[in-house]
């Protein structure tokens, strides 16, 4: 008889193992779905070539310069891809789904319940859109902001099969995808000790971190001194930042030893449009076919030979310690203006678009202000350094904290294009803020729960 019972309760017990098991699966059935939505989407002729294209589809020689480029990663992807445009969008979208992927492995439970949950937040975030906006559109966004997302879910939560393997490949790919990545990696590493301490994950983890992080500054080191795209850049923001304005022209010219002459006036005009002819009827720059970037031109007033010895230098300095106040007050004010608006005003009927929506509860919620998301950033440390140490909370965290130095370097970076250059930014906010009330909601339930049960005993 005995023997009998515990046959039949083994028995339910595979039973219920192997059930658990496939119910696991089923919200990666939910993120497949996205996928196959999105791809059934995809454009005809494959991605859209955009004009900046140019910088990553290879079709000269191979050379020295391939390797000394901007976002590395994407034009290797596209080489190996042999420039089609079909497949680039397909690699592109793939990648995309990568990110939701991960973040289900890292953070699926035990309980039936929470994962569907989980999987149909992931589902309904990249049913979206606006979180796979880039994939059609032959740009490094598409690229970097998959990685971007995928990396820190590895790094804060994921815990499979393969994790450094994954970890290394990932962060190597996302560090030499865009200039920003490298900051962001240094930045998401120092997080990581302080989200993990005392005790950071073993030996073989430390090496891995030591690793990424030889490689971030090597990145570092590689685009200053091979990156001519980032000399455009302080262009940009001479023409729209600087130029407008006498005092910052006469600070930067007695500060800085920035040239005088005539084309200030003129090139004030073009707001931050430095294709227009504002140099004795010249733009400032052009784009070099053997090292496909874009390069600046010499000019009889010196300011392109200035620009590359002393313009990043010049600019960087200014902006955070000449400054710092109006930086500081143009940093918030377009954090909470663009994380309210960049998905405000999507309106396509024939996509899916949760993001929207979203928008309106975080405003109600008062998140979408420095000060609202302040307090909910602390309240969150506070509840997971000190009642547990969730991997959900933690992840969501750090998705919040990102945002803030990817969002700065986008929006201080290149004053054109703000938008596209912030919106990876954006994005892992509301990931963030989502995955974060997914954790407050479970905690507070739990917590609910345990209370309930001591009062019933």
């Amino acid at each position: 008889m005995n023997e009998t019972v515990n046959t039949n309760r083994s028995d339910t017990l595979a039973a219920e193992i192997a059930a658990s098991r496939w119910t696991h699966l089923l919200p990666l059935l939910i993120l497949f779905l996205a996928f196959a939505y999105h791809l059934g989407n995809l454009p005809e002729d494959g991605a859209v070539l955009l004009a900046d294209s140019f910088r990553y589809i290879w079709t000269i020689e191979f050379s020295r310069y391939f390797f000394t480029a901007s976002s590395l990663t994407v034009r290797a992807i596209y080489l190996l891809l042999d420039n089609d445009q079909k497949l680039i969008a397909i690699t592109q979208l793939t990648m995309a789904f990568a990110a939701p992927v991960f973040i289900y492995l890292s953070l699926k439970g035990r309980h039936f319940a929470y994962n569907m949950l989980l999987g149909i937040l992931l589902g309904l975030l990249y049913f979206s859109t606006s979180a796979v906006k880039f994939h059609d559109v032959v740009s490094s966004e598409s690229i970097y902001t998959s990685l971007f997302i995928t990396f820190t879910a590895i790094l804060f939560a994921y815990h499979g099969r393969g994790r450094l393997f994954w970890l290394l490949f990932v962060g190597i790919l996302f560090i030499f995808s865009r200039n920003p990545a490298p900051y962001i990696v240094l930045v998401q590493l120092l997080l990581y000790f302080i989200f993990n301490y005392p005790k950071p994950s073993g030996r073989k983890m430390l090496v891995v971190v030591s690793i990424l992080a030889g490689f971030s500054f090597f990145a570092l080191w590689l685009i200053q001194c091979c990156d001519t795209t980032k000399e455009i850049n302080v262009a940009d923001n001479l023409y729209s930042r600087v130029f407008p304005y006498p005092e910052k022209v006469d600070f930067f010219q007695k500060q800085y030893g920035m040239p005088v002459g005539p084309f200030i006036d003129v090139c004030q005009l073009s707001g931050s449009n430095v294709n227009l002819p504002c140099f004795d009827h010249e733009a400032i720059y052009t784009g070099d076919s053997v090292t496909r970037q874009y390069r600046l031109t010499n000019d009889d007033y010196g300011l392109a030979d200035w620009i590359r010895k002393d313009g990043m230098r010049a600019w960087t300095n200014f902006i955070i310690f000449q400054d710092t106040r109006h930086t500081l007050e143009v940093y918030i004010n377009s954090f909470q203006s663009l994380s309210q608006l960049m998905f405000a005003d999507v309106k396509n009927e024939k996509t899916f678009d949760i993001f929207p929506l979203l928008t309106s509860i975080f405003k109600k919620l008062g998140i979408l202000n420095f000060i609202g998301i302040s307090i909910y950033l602390v309240a969150g440390t506070v509840i997971y350094f000190f009642a547990g140490r969730d991997v959900t909370l933690k992840l969501g965290l750090v998705y919040i904290l990102s945002a803030f130095p990817a969002f700065f370097i986008g929006l201080f970076g290149d004053s054109e294009e703000i938008k596209r250059y912030t919106y990876p930014a954006i994005l892992s906010l509301y990931i963030g803020i989502s995955i974060y009330f997914l954790a407050i909601g479970r905690f507070i339930f739990h917590r609910t729960n345990e209370a309930l049960s001591d009062h019933r005993q």
